[in-house]
């Protein structure tokens, strides 16, 4: 089983569905894309100190205090007061909005994605990177690019 070095399990899931398998974190971590898990480690590798939620930790500086819990895995139900598409890829294990230490906004994120793309023999299972916006958005998933790009998308 994989676990990637830099993220715990409360990082990539939701709090009421870590709640539901606390002491059976183990079925949780069987349900991750193998891919998405061996990026996580390959991103904070190349980029630095990542947050992808924080709802269990303290409050981070350098996160202006906001508090993250779906950046990760998201619940199936769109959750009142969210607002995502029911399609999101999030929901299956493979996609997430990280956000790293050394970014301060949009063109930071942008020299990332740069990064990335010019760099795709370090990133073999990206498949997604979502444009334009103020963290990484990545997806592991299966888009059928199957010639190794990596599609781009806005929000």
């Amino acid at each position: 089983m994989i676990i990637p070095s830099h993220f715990t399990l409360p990082e990539l899931v939701y709090p009421e569905l870590y709640e539901k398998y606390k002491g059976k974190e183990w079925l949780l971590w069987r349900r991750f894309d193998p891919h998405y898990l061996l990026t996580l480690n390959t991103l904070s590798a190349e980029f630095g100190t990542a947050i992808i939620n924080n709802w269990n930790m303290k409050p981070i500086s350098w996160l202006g205090g906001q508090i993250f819990k779906y950046s990760g895995v998201r619940p199936v139900i769109v959750p009142e007061g969210e607002h995502w598409s029911k399609e999101t890829m999030h929901i299956l294990y493979n996609t997430a909005d990280v956000k790293f230490k050394n970014c301060n906004g949009l063109e930071d994120y942008n020299e990332k994605r740069k990064f990335i793309l010019e760099h795709t023999g370090m990133f073999p299972y990206i498949t997604v990177l979502e444009k334009d916006v103020n963290w990484l958005h990545f997806s592991t998933g299966n888009f059928g690019n199957n010639n190794g790009s990596i599609r781009r998308v806005k929000p």
